[in-house]
């Protein structure tokens, strides 16, 4: 398992399970209400999550969350027989309504294109 553990929400503790391996990047990512900057943030996490896939070539990855699935879809790119699993636990606000503001709503335009390249 390889995942991201936000400082500022601490809510990841130690793996729970000793039958996976786990490789816990910590991370001080910006709220998703700041889009643009938690992506150059990510950037650093990113790289090192692509050398680990990588390494332990995978044939399953699941992505739990938008960040998770940036880093699955670029190392599909090069592995294109991989299974991806992505998980959005809530439905997202922007396929139920439509932002008022422009920059808003290009924003949630780029992600839903992100989410349906991806599958």
């Amino acid at each position: 398992m390889l995942y991201a553990r936000e400082e500022r929400a601490k809510i990841f503790g130690e793996p729970a399970f000793n039958d996976v391996s786990h490789f816990i990047y910590d991370v001080d990512l910006p709220t998703a209400q700041h889009i643009l900057k938690r992506y150059i943030v990510s950037r650093g996490y990113q790289k090192k999550a692509l050398a680990k896939l990588n390494e332990l070539k995978p044939d399953l990855i699941y992505a739990d969350g938008l960040d998770s699935l940036l880093i699955a879809e670029k190392y599909k790119q090069q592995h294109r027989d991989i299974k991806l699993f992505y998980d959005v636990a809530d439905l997202r606000e922007i396929y139920i309504e439509e932002p008022k503001k422009l920059i808003n709503r290009i924003i949630n335009n780029s992600i839903k294109n992100i989410e349906k390249r991806c599958f």
